[in-house]
């Protein structure tokens, strides 16, 4: 069955959201290590805002709150909610 070409725009879209995003995690695992709370915290809110348009609303959830642990600086629980955001990412990638 053929998509409207609205809803298979918005699927592609969203399907290129979760692989680019998906990449770019990987790429702030040295962010996670290295305690970067400054780079981890602009792609949380980055995916937050983005999740939420194409209705992934764990990873949302997930990215609001590693934004709010960021300040706390409490790396153990940062490095959950990153490794969840991660195996979120994995879980819905294309």
């Amino acid at each position: 069955m053929n998509m409207p070409p609205d809803d298979q725009f918005m699927s592609d879209l969203a399907r290129e959201f979760l692989v680019e995003y998906a990449k770019s995690l990987a790429l702030l695992r040295p962010s996670v290590t290295k305690q970067d709370g400054k780079a981890l915290a602009d792609m949380a809110h980055r995916i937050k805002g983005t999740a939420r348009i194409f209705g992934f609303e764990q990873m949302a959830t997930v990215s609001e709150e590693l934004e709010r642990n960021l300040p706390l600086k409490d790396w153990k629980a940062i490095e959950s909610l990153y490794e969840q955001l991660v195996g979120l990412f994995e879980k819905e990638r294309p």
